[in-house]
């Protein structure tokens, strides 16, 4: 799982399904990351694969088996992150 931080304290926790390419890629390739100028994305160079975290927020409306959006008290107890 991808857990992304929000500077509103939310927590976008993401799974890597949600993309072909990072589906196929290995932890140590998911680990290999970018975040894209402001905050506004995720970038893996290696696997030339870029997420933004309005695509995130989007997928979590549509498809909330693969995406959940954790409060912002709750994010405060959660240490995972790739």
């Amino acid at each position: 799982m991808l857990f992304v931080r929000l500077a509103d304290g939310r927590v976008i926790v993401v799974d890597p399904k949600v993309s072909p390419l990072l589906r196929r890629a290995s932890r140590k390739q998911l680990a290999k990351f970018q975040i894209l100028n402001d905050g506004e994305g995720l970038l893996w160079p290696e696997l030339d694969e870029a997420l933004s975290v309005r695509g995130f927020l989007q997928q979590a409306k549509e498809t909330p088996h693969f995406v959940s959006v954790l409060s912002a008290r709750r994010s405060r107890r959660s240490a995972a992150y790739v």
